[in-house]
Parts: structure tokens; sequence; C-alpha cells
């Protein structure tokens, strides 16, 4: 009789939060946070973690009660299952964050750049120095410009007093003619 007394408040609590009654949610933990808080205590054995879940039961019961039916269970089974599932997916998770063992970092692989790519790299870079200073002086010094001293057409435009189009024009043929002759050399 008890159980039908409570099943029978928690339906109404469950309608009333499926209307968006923010009391309705107060009344709802008050009568079955104990009863949850154990249930999900019992699968974590922590009760920080059993805390936060029996918060995220309540949010999902908040955001899922207009979806209750009445046909598949009571208020306290549904309730229940939200905890247990709740319980089980803290756990799940709390496996897949494990860290991972000394023994298993020998194979995490390294990105920093090797030896040979930092030559190959400082190699190139001289080469594209030379190839610039081979240009025109003053194709090479928009080139410098632009690509060394990190400027955009429109500043070195501004800072030569060059029209926009002849910075540009003049930037494309510098580096397609020292691209040709990267290609040949």
């Amino acid at each position: 009789m008890a159980n039908d007394t409570l099943n029978s408040e928690l339906l109404q609590i469950l309608l009333a939060m499926a209307e968006g009654e923010k009391a309705a949610m107060h009344r709802l933990y008050v009568r079955t946070s104990r009863e949850l808080y154990s249930l999900c205590f019992s699968f974590i054995q922590n009760r920080e973690a059993s805390e936060d879940v029996v918060h995220e039961v309540y949010l999902k019961a908040w955001n899922r009660a207009a979806s209750y039916d009445q046909t598949k269970g009571t208020p306290m089974a549904w309730l229940t299952r939200i905890a247990r599932n709740s319980a089980i997916d803290w756990i799940r998770a709390q496996k897949r964050r494990q860290t991972t063992g000394d023994d298993e970092l020998i194979f995490v692989v390294d990105q920093s750049e090797t030896a040979e790519e930092m030559l190959i790299r400082v190699e190139q870079s001289d080469i594209v120095r030379q190839q610039v200073e081979n240009l025109a002086s003053a194709d090479a010094n928009l080139i410098r410009s632009a690509y060394l001293r990190g400027m955009t057409y429109s500043e070195v435009a501004n800072e030569t007093g060059l029209p926009l189009g002849t910075v540009k024009t003049r930037i494309r043929r510098g580096l397609r003619i020292m691209r040709e002759r990267m290609t040949y050399d």
C-alpha cells in the first residue's frame, strides 16, 4: 500500500515536471534521493562520484519527464533504471579514461623534427635565399618584405609607394622565376 502511495505521488510529480513545474523537481528529489544515491553508490563505491551521477539522474528525469510511460513500469522503476544506467555509464567512462602505463609510452610517436629533416629545411632555406638574391633587386626587396618580414601586399604597396597591382605582379613574377630556376638546378 505504501508503494502504491509513493508511485501515485511520483506519477503526479513527473506529470508536473513534464509541464515545467520547477518545484516538482525539488519534491522528486526529497522523495527519491536516498534510494537513488544508495543505488548509484552500490555500483560506483565513491561518494563524490555517486553524488555527481545522482545529479545527472535528476537532470535526465527533468528532461525526459514527458516521455515517461506508465504502461512500462512504475515511476520509481523508471527512475531506478535511469540511475542504474547512469552509474554503469560512469563506470565505463572511467575505464576508458584510465591513464596509460609507462610501458605503453615507449610506443608514442615523437612528432618533433629529426636532425635530418632540420638539415634539409636549412639547406632549402639557403637555396631560397640564394634565389632571392639572384632576382632583380626591386623584385627581391618586394619578396623579402612580403615573405621575410610578413607584410601583406597592401602594406608593401603602402611602404614602397607602388600601386598594389604592380606589387602583386612583381612578386608573382619573382616567385615564378625562382621556381623555374630551382626546378632546373
